[in-house]
């Protein structure tokens, strides 16, 4: 199985370890856009499907992929909370050869987005958009 992932999953960054010995394929964006957000709080990246800014923040979102076992499959479900993310197989194109491929990628259930987007909305929270689409360079 082949993972998108564009957060703190990503090779180099903290939570890197949970795909243990996976192979990586290397670095890929997304052929649909979504809007990349993060809290100062958070210390991982969340995509929305739909916009809580007046202007658009949509884009491509950049990542890694690997190849991922079914063992690695059963740990990210449980450090995803699989009651709060979809698995969505979605088009990705390579960052460096004219190559695209299918991978899934982890995306908020409408429920839980659209609850994010109203804590923001009353200022519980501040979400604050990564307009490159890279949490990289947030």
């Amino acid at each position: 199985m082949l993972i998108f992932v564009y957060g703190i999953l990503r090779k180099g960054y903290e939570n890197n370890f949970l795909l243990g010995n996976s192979k990586y394929l290397g670095s890929y964006y997304t052929l649909d856009k979504f809007h990349m957000v993060y809290d100062q709080n958070l210390s991982y990246p969340i995509l929305l499907t739909k916009s809580i800014f007046n202007e658009d923040t949509s884009n491509y979102i950049y990542g890694d992929v690997f190849e991922i076992n079914d063992d690695i499959y059963k740990k990210l479900e449980i450090y995803t909370d699989n009651k709060k993310y979809n698995l969505n197989r979605i088009e990705i194109k390579s960052v460096n050869q004219n190559k695209n491929i299918f991978a899934y990628i982890y995306l908020l259930n409408n429920d839980c987005e659209n609850n994010i987007i109203n804590i923001h909305l009353q200022k519980y929270i501040t979400l604050k958009p990564i307009p490159s689409g890279d949490w990289s360079k947030k």
